[in-house]
């Protein structure tokens, strides 16, 4: 259960990193920069909102945690994404400073 919850948290992790880093997915959020109402835009660019939501996706479809609840296990894999985000993102891991 433990390394299925590493595994979880490294792909939810690196999806969202991708989503809101890269250059390959830079089309489309700038698509959805110009188009979605401000609440949207916000959720789906901002790396630590957008990470709950990768981690909703990631959760449903990997189900790391056995549950009978989808929902809840839903909702638990985006809050655990959206928490291992924010610690990264307070210590600068995804910074480019001293590059």
């Amino acid at each position: 259960m433990l390394q299925n919850l590493i595994i979880y948290l490294l792909i939810s992790i690196g999806c969202s990193c991708l989503w809101s880093l890269s250059d390959i997915f830079l089309p489309v959020r700038n698509f959805v920069a110009k188009r979605a109402p401000k609440f949207l835009r916000q959720m789906l660019l901002c790396m630590e909102c957008s990470s709950f939501w990768v981690g909703v996706a990631v959760a449903t479809v990997f189900q790391a945690v056995p549950s009978h609840n989808l929902l809840l296990q839903a909702v638990f894999g985006g809050i655990i994404t959206h928490l291992c985000v924010k610690i990264l993102n307070r210590y600068k891991v995804f910074s480019n400073e001293g590059l």
